[in-house]
């Protein structure tokens, strides 16, 4: 039976907690009471035969023995909360599984009570039988996993008079010969063929709805065959005993090691005793064992969950109520598998027609649930501005993907971008040069002084001019002179690394940036080179 304690846990008041460890049935104390009486004796009765009973040379090699415990910290040794953990969490895994698998039949019978229509007593037997066969697959796989099921329904005929199973049905399930244990799956092929065989009469208005039906039947049985198969194959023997065997090892260890062994001497002729146990705090420890009575108790109530629920289809007290569910089912399935879907209540206006819905409470309830919010998300509690003209929307301005920067830029890309500007800075200067050239062209007055000017473009074609010649040679000469400055930067910050004299550039680069110079201006002559007809362009400017 299931214990159920959600009513005592409805709020988080201090006292909630502590009503739940008065329960008794299903609780801790009930599990463990009878293990902890049993180690407290064996604690004393081993304690009365070591001091009391065993020789005085025995009792050293005992107390030996048990100094060697407390020394070599012998309970690390075992990894008994390691070995728990991993236990109850695997067994924890399993009961989950078990609770989905735990078949109801509501949707099976609303399935089958409005797909299979009509209201005579053949229709209506159809969809019962279907709902019967169903609960009786679920009866007949109980058995073999559930022992409160096997007692109450101990053989078929049990299961016959129970009103499950029809006698005649006896008789045809009776032969069949299965050399494989259950033949849970028969019922489950009877409801199936029923189905069929009402589409066949036009029960069933269309396969669609049949195909419906055969897969709630599907489900329900997949749902009985998994919790079969949790009780066909459980988890390794292996694991559970290794767990179990840890425990009651740690524990037996802890009877030897924990014990207060009185070892009589002799000292100035007078018999002395070396334990402790002279005042009454050391004498209720030695009689009492606080320590180790705390530690059994929380270590062996950890293993007792675990034996709980590896097989919560037994008959625990919080093992699952398979005999209510079975019961619930075949009431609950055969109740609505009466009822059609016609069969509903007259049509008529709602009580909130042409009205706003308003939501009621009790007196009782509602001083709770009017300081609740409602689906209401929370930055809606952020205070709006007062004067929402005066917001001002501006573009973000977003760094790109290229200008991000992982950590820190190396110093050949921070020499390059330096080395950008100081051509770009050049290259200014060169344009302000050919500016003024232009403008020295277009202040030409007269038309004579224009063919004199014409004349000379002419002549100087196919070939260099000097003047951008002597641009060009200025050009690579500050490019060399950038270089230079770096060299020296270079050399000043690198004198202690042994570095001087290297400048952190590539010789690609350096060759890269005085062949950028030599086209630039290469590409000023030749645009100069053009016809007269572009010269007389520009001198229109």
């Amino acid at each position: 039976m299931t214990i159920n304690y959600n009513l005592q846990l409805s709020n988080s008041k201090p006292w909630a907690l502590f009503l739940i460890l008065l329960r008794w049935r299903g609780s801790i104390w009930k599990l463990v009471l009878i293990e902890l009486i049993i180690f407290l004796l064996m604690f004393l009765s081993i304690n009365i035969f070591l001091n009391h009973i065993l020789p005085e040379n025995t009792r050293k090699i005992v107390a030996e023995i048990s100094q060697w415990f407390k020394s070599q910290e012998t309970f690390k040794m075992i990894p008994v909360e390691f070995m728990l953990g991993f236990l109850v969490q695997a067994i924890i895994t399993r009961w989950q599984k078990m609770i989905h698998d735990i078949g109801f039949i509501d949707s099976l019978s609303l399935t089958v009570a409005s797909y299979i229509h009509g209201n005579t007593d053949y229709s209506r037997m159809i969809r019962r039988n279907i709902v019967r066969y169903v609960c009786l697959a679920q009866v007949l796989a109980s058995r073999d996993f559930s022992i409160a099921v096997r007692k109450r329904f101990p053989t078929i005929d049990s299961i016959v008079s129970a009103g499950f199973m029809m006698p005649h049905e006896k008789e045809k399930f009776d032969q069949i010969d299965c050399n494989f244990g259950s033949r849970y799956w028969l019922p489950v092929q009877w409801a199936l063929s029923i189905v069929h065989t009402s589409r066949r009469e036009q029960l069933i208005d269309s396969d669609f709805y049949c195909e419906r039906i055969c897969e709630e039947i599907r489900c329900f049985r997949n749902s009985l065959a998994n919790l079969c198969k949790f009780d066909w194959v459980p988890l390794p023997l292996a694991y559970p005993q290794l767990v179990y065997l840890a425990v009651h090892v740690h524990f037996f260890i802890v009877l030897i090691s924990k014990q207060e062994i009185i070892l009589p001497v002799v000292q100035k002729n007078v018999t002395e005793s070396l334990s402790a146990a002279t005042t009454v705090s050391e004498s209720l420890h030695r009689w009492v064992p606080l320590t180790p009575a705390i530690q059994f108790f929380f270590y062996m109530a950890w293993t007792k969950v675990a034996m709980v629920l590896i097989n919560p289809f037994g008959e625990d007290d919080d093992d699952f109520e398979t005999n209510a569910l079975i019961d619930r089912n075949f009431k609950v399935g055969i109740r609505i598998a009466d009822g059609t879907s016609d069969d509903v209540p007259r049509q008529l206006k709602d009580s909130f027609w042409n009205h706003n819905i308003e939501a009621l409470y009790s007196e009782k309830s509602i001083r709770i649930n009017e300081r609740q919010d409602g689906l209401v998300g929370s930055a809606t509690r952020f205070p709006e501005p007062y004067d929402v003209e005066q917001i001002l929307m501006v573009p973000l301005k977003r760094n790109s993907i290229n200008s991000i920067n992982n950590g820190s830029h190396s110093m050949y890309v921070r020499q390059r971008s330096q080395r950008q500007n100081y051509l770009d800075n050049a290259i200014t200067d060169i344009g302000q040069q050919l500016r003024n050239t232009a403008k020295s062209i277009t202040n030409t007055g007269t038309s004579e002084e224009h063919r004199t000017h014409k004349d000379s473009w002419s002549l100087r074609r196919g070939k260099k001019s000097s003047t951008f010649t002597s641009l060009n040679e200025k050009f690579c000469h500050l490019n060399r002179r950038y270089m230079m400055d770096e060299q020296a930067k270079n050399d000043l910050s690198k004198q202690h690394d042994g570095t001087a004299g290297k400048l952190n550039l590539p010789k690609s680069e350096i060759s890269q940036y005085e062949q950028y110079g030599k086209d630039t201006s290469n590409q000023s002559v030749e645009d100069e080179s053009k016809d007269d007809d572009s010269f007389e362009q520009i001198a229109k400017m």
